[in-house]
């Protein structure tokens, strides 16, 4: 009895001038983790070629020749509004005006958020808009995103990576997913240690596809914990990553490559 809309309505906001790449990568992964619609929110003047090179997804040209602004606020709201989860930040860039409108929806929607990429540094000065009523964002940054949302060094962070991301967890009442060689994924009161993933996945663009898994998750799987469903998006990109590492070795892998073995790694998984 099920159909497109009641296995997962995903609302993606990425892209600008130069980096279509990395919405197209979110987008792309999402569908294949298995979210039923996927509707993709870019700056108008990168429709022509995303309409090019997708065919499932459903793109959303909004009012922008460059990069997203809060002039596309009304149409964005409708699609929020409809959606079991939004992902923002892929490939965005750092325009001002851009990172004013992220906040202005995540202050605005009581939604599941997975905040990635350039999406986070918005937040940079900002991180009380982070806080809500119920733990409902998930933050995906790198060590160089953490550290830099938190103003202080990569060394300074590496020097006690795990309590740091606790406490911010905690204090912020987020799922941290903080990305590294191992990843780490807390909510201030659990910590959970990624297993799979190698050195094949240091390539651009990896990042846009692990978050692309994640918000799939989260639009499916909406009586599951956030820590829970974030973990797992990590353990299964990792996992894509080690069957590309036994295909191709320690390089040469690409973000692309991960997308087209995620049904067939999420299959093995479900039945191990």
């Amino acid at each position: 009895n099920s159909h497109k809309y009641n296995n997962g309505k995903l609302f993606i906001l990425a892209g600008s001038e130069g980096f279509s790449g990395a919405a197209y990568l979110s987008a792309q992964s999402a569908l294949r983790t298995g979210s039923g619609a996927v509707i993709l929110g870019i700056p108008e003047s990168l429709n022509p070629s995303m309409e090019a090179k997708t065919t499932e997804v459903i793109t959303l040209p909004l009012k922008s020749e460059k990069y997203l602004t809060n002039d596309s606020f009304d149409i964005v709201t409708k699609k929020i509004e409809w959606s079991d989860a939004v992902l923002l930040g892929p490939g965005i860039g750092r325009e001002s005006v851009t990172m004013s409108f992220i906040r202005s929806v995540v202050k605005k929607f009581n939604k599941n958020f997975v905040i990635d990429a350039d999406g986070i540094f918005a937040f940079k000065n900002n991180l009380d808009l982070l806080k809500k009523g119920m733990s409902s964002i998930v933050l995906t940054p790198h060590f160089g995103e953490f550290a830099n949302l938190l103003g202080i060094t990569v060394d300074e962070l590496k020097q006690d990576f795990i309590n740091i991301a606790k406490k911010f967890a905690s204090d912020f009442n987020v799922v941290l997913v903080l990305k590294n060689s191992p990843s780490i994924i807390t909510d201030g009161n659990i910590t959970l240690i990624n297993s799979t993933g190698r050195e094949n996945l240091a390539t651009i663009g990896s990042g846009d596809v692990l978050s692309g898994i994640i918000s799939s998750l989260v639009s499916q799987m909406k009586d599951v914990s956030l820590i829970n469903i974030a973990s797992s998006g990590v353990y299964l990109h990792g996992y894509c990553g080690d069957k590309l590492y036994e295909l191709y070795g320690s390089s040469g892998t690409i973000a692309g490559d991960l997308i087209e073995i995620i049904p067939a790694a999420k299959n093995e998984i479900l039945k191990s």
